[in-house]
């Protein structure tokens, strides 16, 4: 077992800090990702369904949600949040 304890000054944002990074969902960890790493200072858009309940949500929190195509082409880095079940074909 590993007894390392990791902080804030044992890491850098430099290497994302001129990236885009889109986040695919806004449950759970998708929200928290995103706001984390807003308020760090890095570039985040949303990418959600049409039907999406969380659409009012990410609106109000300032995010942009932008379509696919846009989205693909904007984005560095995409960050895929959303539950495996909705991922694969598996029940």
């Amino acid at each position: 077992m590993l007894d390392n304890f990791y902080s804030d000054k044992d890491v850098s944002l430099e290497i994302i800090s001129n990236k885009k990074v889109g986040i695919i969902g806004f449950g759970n960890q998708g929200e928290a990702h995103a706001k984390n790493l807003r308020d760090s200072g890095v570039n985040v858009s949303i990418y959600l369904r049409k039907t999406s309940n969380k659409i009012n949500r990410v609106r109000r929190l300032g995010f942009s949600i932008l379509s696919f195509k846009n989205f693909v082409e904007w984005s560095d880095i995409i960050s895929i949040q959303i539950p495996d079940s909705k991922i694969t074909n598996e029940n």
